[in-house]
């Protein structure tokens, strides 16, 4: 409903160092936190700071958007109306408004990417995942707690544009001073109660958990040369050895997977004459997120 009453600790003005720590007190006064959630909260921090294998930013995308983007070196947000599938992009209403409640300061300067520790990213924008060179991360690069769009569905939605921008301002936040502490809160509710300590796979699905993600607002220009490496999925190569098989014998492919089979293979080519990596998505193992 409109207007339902938040978590006044989550979604308060204090920093988000301070609703962390009065949450683990809440925790543990209560009895609900279990006797691991201060070694659950350690290993978190060590693997969340780790620079080898810490979190970084990703970017999802397409193989026709990706193709052009090696190919031009230039990366667009719906505000410089990109051709997409033979179509020109513009922004939404819906997005102007999101944009207006974020208070970007230009919105046509900033481009939104999710934080990730391991995986391929958001799959649903994109079977692509470009992981950014952590230099590329500016110390005060926005990030904000969700996916921005959440703001437009219940219990977030209904509150008046002033009152919005309030919610959205409690919610931000920046890459140093904010992210570990803002992931921890985040994960909080989801910590095991079990018997044994946590692990580098399960803080990876903790992260970034199909669309439920930290949401990034990097200002620009991205550059192929901004990209460490470019992250798949395993079964996206099985399925592309799958077509090739069929093609070779006597089931031919349909023309819709020979057109896919046809722009993966110029992907690939496209990432090695730009040198960038290409491998597939890892999550579990600590120090291999990024390998």
């Amino acid at each position: 409903m409109p207007g339902t009453k938040l978590d006044a600790q989550y979604f308060g003005r204090a920093s988000w160092t301070r609703r962390l720590g009065c949450a683990l007190k809440d925790l543990k006064s209560d009895g609900r936190a279990g006797p691991f959630v201060g070694s659950h909260v350690g290993v978190i921090r060590q693997l969340l700071t780790d620079p080898d294998a810490g979190p970084r930013v990703v970017i999802n995308i397409g193989a026709e958007a990706l193709l052009n983007f090696l190919a031009t070196g230039c990366y667009k947000n719906l505000y410089e109306h990109p051709v997409v599938g033979g179509r020109r992009r513009e922004p939404t209403p819906e997005r102007i408004q999101v944009d207006k409640w974020l208070s970007l300061p230009g919105a046509h300067r900033f481009y939104f990417a999710a934080v990730a520790l391991g995986g391929a990213g958001v799959r649903f924008y994109g079977e692509y995942c470009m992981v950014l060179r952590p230099e590329r991360i500016p110390p005060d690069t926005r990030i904000f707690d969700r996916d921005s769009y959440d703001l437009l569905q219940p219990p977030l939605s209904g509150r008046g544009d002033d009152a919005m921008q309030r919610l959205a301002g409690c919610l931000r936040g920046t890459w140093q001073a904010d992210l570990v502490d803002m992931l921890l809160m985040k994960m909080l509710p989801r910590l095991p109660s079990t018997r044994h300590l946590i692990t580098s796979g399960q803080v990876s699905g903790l992260v970034m958990t199909d669309q439920e993600f930290v949401e990034v607002h990097l200002e620009g220009p991205i550059q192929p040369s901004d990209i460490e490496q470019v992250t798949q999925l395993p079964d996206e190569p099985a399925m592309e050895a799958s077509i090739a098989q069929r093609q070779a014998g006597r089931q031919a492919p349909s023309a819709v997977e020979l057109l896919w089979l046809k722009r993966r293979r110029e992907v690939a080519e496209s990432l090695a004459m730009a040198k960038v990596p290409h491998g597939l998505a890892t999550q579990g193992g600590r120090g291999y997120q990024w390998t």
